[in-house]
């Protein structure tokens, strides 16, 4: 190979490895702090933390093994894990969404327009 192609190849690669780690500190911010914004079905990270206070039969204070099943319980750990390569891969479309301020897609197809128009 000559070097322009060794050159071009570098630059790509080094695009492409800037593109990721942007898009995993990204990724790592939206699960920690942001996204309740775009699913407010989802706790916040720092709100699940009064559970700690709380034992099951409230007078006692709470085992370690109860705190961190509170924690697990409350934000749901494996879901914000699981979606970390999805969020590293697309966060470009993810930090427009909360710029924008949306929250859930609204989906729009033949079904629901006509189905919306029936509705009394």
């Amino acid at each position: 190979m000559n070097d322009t192609a060794i050159t071009i190849v570098e630059w790509v690669l080094n695009v492409i490895r800037a593109y990721l780690f942007a898009g995993f500190a990204f990724a790592i911010l939206f699960v920690l702090f942001f996204i309740p914004r775009v699913d407010p079905a989802v706790k916040s990270f720092f709100g699940s933390f009064r559970s700690w206070n709380i034992a099951a039969d409230g007078d006692r204070a709470p085992s370690a093994i109860e705190r961190i099943q509170a924690v697990i319980t409350d934000l749901a750990i494996g879901f914000r894990i699981l979606i970390v390569p999805g969020v590293t891969a697309l966060w470009p479309l993810f930090a427009l969404r909360l710029l924008r301020g949306k929250t859930h897609p609204h989906e729009r197809n033949a079904h629901r327009t006509t189905a919306a128009k029936h509705v009394l």
